[in-house]
């Protein structure tokens, strides 16, 4: 935070503690009896929709910065994020911001666009950051929660999130009922954090429902940009080699795709990816 913020004047720091194992208990212990945070506690059965409204209810401030626990903080991440959003002439209601791979190299995240079926995608994930037209201010129709500014006229009268949405989707959703309401979506190109993505073990658990639930909803209602802002921006990406096309062809037939993503996204999927990403960021 900048130097001059007093905490729980200028800013206030809220966690939410749901079942954590390790010693993030104690920590965050300490942190409440030198009353620099406040935290709640769930019992491990809550979800990212329900926590994050929790938190909400007590927030203070006009802006709500939501933050998840797999990212990792650069310096002077908050300040652009926060003029931006403070700055603009039009009525922002999410702000994102660019997100690198734990290599510091790579786009995990530039905003989200959607395919002809209207599918989401991380925009420019996999490229070089320092791509020119990457780190670029613009309009979206949504981004990811994992690091945004929200603010909190957009979330009180959008009623905060979707909570039947279990850890999946329901960033996207806000963000599409946000815009249904006359609400901007932003994304902030001077503001970079690191993500490392998806980490939290059981996070894919309900994502067949999730996007159910999502296609029900909005399926015939947001705008194909895959290609559109790439080609606006003169950015090459996605990748249409042929090997793309034939991988993209073969994880998208149901069965497929279902077994890829129950052995990535376990546990110890999970943890081989974060050993990888771990150590492609000592390279």
């Amino acid at each position: 935070m900048p130097s001059h913020w007093r905490p729980n004047e200028d800013f206030e720091v809220i966690v939410f503690d749901d079942g954590s194992v390790d010693l993030t208990k104690s920590r965050l212990e300490e942190y409440e009896r030198d009353n620099s945070v406040k935290v709640l506690r769930g019992n491990g059965k809550g979800n990212f929709a329900k926590n994050n409204n929790r938190m909400a209810q007590i927030a203070r401030g006009d802006w709500l910065c939501l933050l998840n626990n797999d990212t990792e903080l650069t310096e002077n991440w908050l300040q652009p994020l926060l003029a931006h959003a403070q700055n603009s002439n039009v009525s922002l209601g999410v702000v994102g911001n660019i997100h690198v791979s734990p290599d510091r190299r790579t786009v995990n995240h530039a905003g989200i666009v959607f395919d002809d079926e209207g599918r989401p995608s991380h925009l420019y994930e996999g490229l070089p950051v320092n791509t020119p037209g990457v780190q670029s201010n613009r309009t979206m129709q949504a981004v990811t929660a994992a690091c945004c500014l929200v603010s909190r006229k957009c979330f009180i009268e959008l009623r905060g999130f979707d909570d039947q949405y279990v850890n999946g989707f329901e960033d996207v959703d806000f963000c599409l009922r946000a815009r249904k309401l006359n609400w901007e979506i932003g994304l902030c190109g001077d503001s970079v954090i690191v993500h490392h993505g998806s980490s939290t073990p059981g996070r894919f658990a309900s994502e067949t429902r999730n996007r159910e639930r999502y296609q029900d909803k909005w399926r015939g209602h947001v705008q194909p940009d895959i290609d559109l802002i790439p080609k606006l921006e003169g950015v090459l990406w996605p990748d249409r080699s042929m090997m793309y096309l034939i991988l993209r062809s073969i994880t998208r037939f149901p069965v497929v795709g279902q077994i890829i993503r129950c052995s990535v996204n376990t546990t110890y999927g999970i943890r081989l990816r974060q050993a990888i990403h771990r150590r492609a960021s000592r390279v």
